[in-house]
């Protein structure tokens, strides 16, 4: 049994540059399709139940354990925000409830502070981004966006090391680039795809061979 919080921001919009909902919304249904070969406890949070209290809440009940803790949502440097990017539910002063998690996360910015600080103070994983990260969901390009983001937590799930998940992560990137840059039309979204994969770091300081066994209860 491998425990699972799940927390994404489907209800996102932002008037001035449109919606992110329905491609957080996709990332997370993607997800539990991963799942279906695993028995699993699984938690959600969309964005009728995000909050810092709700994901305290969930996170406290399995995290005496390892436990998978996945988000897609807006974030910057030192936090993860919801509801619009006004409400923030993981922030410097809540870290220490997502110990003992593999901290897998598709939002901007995240990867350069509070990342290591999550890693720092009990996080047994984290994998995020440095800068901004981008998701199209026009054009038909919406499902490659969507297997790029959890193909790290797909590797893993399918048991390969944490390394091997994040190698693995880059390399699907690359090659989605590549297969995008084949045609004159779909530059733009090879571009932003070659931008997410620069953009990707993980933190596993001496846990990089844990695979999905150590998380299974």
């Amino acid at each position: 049994m491998i425990n699972i919080v799940l927390v994404y921001d489907d209800l996102d919009y932002d008037a001035d540059k449109g919606s992110l909902g329905e491609f957080f919304k996709g990332c997370a249904e993607d997800f539990k399709l991963l799942l279906k070969t695993h028995q699993h406890n699984l938690s959600e949070l969309d964005s009728t139940f995000i909050s810092d209290i709700n994901l305290i809440a969930e996170c406290t009940k399995v995290n005496s354990r390892n436990f998978l803790l996945v988000t897609y949502s807006h974030g910057y440097e030192d936090c993860l925000l919801h509801e619009y990017k006004e409400k923030k539910y993981v922030v410097s002063n809540n870290i220490i409830s997502f110990k003992n998690s593999f901290f897998y996360t598709w939002s901007c910015y995240s990867g350069l502070q509070l990342g290591e600080e999550l890693h720092k103070l009990g996080s047994v994983i984290f994998f995020g981004y440095t800068d901004e990260v981008i998701g199209i969901e026009q054009g038909g390009y919406m499902d490659i966006f969507i297997k790029c983001a959890n193909e790290g937590m797909r590797l893993f799930l399918n048991g390969l090391s944490v390394e091997d998940s994040y190698y693995g992560m880059l390399d699907f990137y690359k090659k989605s680039v590549f297969e995008l840059s084949k045609s004159r039309f779909d530059t733009i979204a090879a571009s932003a795809l070659g931008s997410n994969r620069r953009a990707l770091i993980h933190y596993a300081d001496g846990l990089e061979n844990l695979t999905i066994q150590d998380f299974i209860l």
